[in-house]
């Protein structure tokens, strides 16, 4: 099986042959930053996850350079949004939320707010990927790498 590797300069940092990239889906669920937590809307644009109790598909938003658009790059609302439907075993970096300490191999659910993640209420919360470094926030989110579970 193939995989992708790269630096801290992407959002994708492992990929498999398996994920699929998704292109030119508009950001209907508002301003979106590469490395968000993403939903299908009804439409067939984006949004963010509303609930960290769902079942949801691990769907992140990676940057566009051919929008000229890096992984700080935030896409408006009218801008076509590039994103990846990672499988088990991808690793991404992802936005942490504020007011967290996750140290390796803590499970991440999507906030239910906004496209960050926090630390998993087992038993309550869908756990869509672990942390796969310590990362701990105060009054800022910061990006995490995480591994699709």
């Amino acid at each position: 099986m193939g995989v992708l590797m790269a630096s801290n300069n992407t959002i994708r940092l492992h990929l498999s042959r398996d994920s699929k990239i998704l292109e030119d889906k508009n950001a209907a669920g508002g301003n979106i930053t590469p490395g968000e937590i993403l939903q299908l809307d009804e439409a067939g644009g984006f949004e963010f996850p509303s609930l960290s109790t769902a079942r949801i598909s691990p769907i992140f938003a990676i940057e566009n350079i051919w929008q000229g658009k890096d992984i700080d790059g935030t896409y408006a609302v009218t801008d076509k949004v590039h994103a990846v439907h990672c499988v088990k075993g991808d690793m991404v970096w992802a936005w942490l939320t504020t007011a967290q300490t996750v140290l390796i191999g803590y499970a991440l659910a999507a906030t239910g707010a906004n496209g960050y993640l926090k630390s998993a209420v087992v038993g309550v919360d869908f756990t869509v990927a672990i942390a796969a470094e310590y990362v701990a926030t105060i009054g800022e989110p910061a990006r995490i790498k995480v591994i699709i579970v």
